[in-house]
């Protein structure tokens, strides 16, 4: 993501919403930059990072699969209302 502004319309962007997969130093960034922005994160994305996670760090296949499942399935915590 980059911006390109004049610094009148800073002002304007700081309540935006913006999206990633959440990684750690771009939504710093835009919260330093832009404090009354909100973020929002990909499900798929952030699905993947979960299964890179997992398998970098050696949980079964099986193992990884049910997690994901509760995760980002059907009736799962990514689609819980609250």
């Amino acid at each position: 993501m980059c911006f390109f502004v004049l610094k009148r319309d800073v002002k304007a962007l700081d309540g935006m919403i913006t999206g990633s997969d959440e990684e750690a130093a771009l939504v710093k960034a835009v919260r330093v930059a832009f404090p009354n922005s909100r973020q929002l994160y990909c499900v798929l994305h952030c699905q993947d990072n979960v299964r890179d996670y997992m398998t970098k760090t050696g949980i079964p296949q099986k193992v990884r699969e049910e997690i994901i499942r509760m995760l980002f399935g059907t009736n799962s915590l990514a689609l819980s209302p609250d």
